[in-house]
């Protein structure tokens, strides 16, 4: 399902959704379903703090990094 999804995406928007792509996207909606909080995210933190952040498996934990990024300013 995945592989048939990324090959519709990439043939109707170009690159940048590959497998692993849609795996982090899937991941990321699980980690973070309010989208209040994506939009708090994306303005505060880049696409790479967030990815190695949503693999914290403690919310509290996850929390705090994302608060020291957002401290260090971290984009």
């Amino acid at each position: 399902m995945v592989v048939s999804l990324s090959r519709q995406l990439t043939e109707e928007f170009d690159s940048g959704w590959g497998t692993r792509q849609l795996h982090y996207y899937m991941h990321f909606t699980e980690v973070f379903p309010k989208i209040e909080i994506v939009h708090t995210l994306y303005a505060k933190l880049s696409w790479f703090h967030i990815r190695e952040i949503m693999y914290i498996e403690k919310p509290l934990k996850r929390d705090f990094y994302i608060e020291m990024c957002r401290y260090q300013d971290f984009h």
